[in-house]
């Protein structure tokens, strides 16, 4: 994932009208959930 996602996925979704909430500190803190979201479900199917 390139170090600044997170601002270019908020430009994005604000530019396109999907919500002034996608401020680049909310679309940092999600893109960091769903990647520990990531790793975990990877180490449950690793651990099987």
């Amino acid at each position: 994932m390139k170090e600044n996602a997170w601002k270019e996925i908020s430009k994005a979704m604000i530019e396109t009208n999907c919500g002034d909430c996608y401020t680049p500190e909310y679309c940092l803190k999600r893109c960091t959930s769903l990647r520990e979201q990531y790793n975990r479900e990877k180490r449950k199917i690793e651990a099987q």
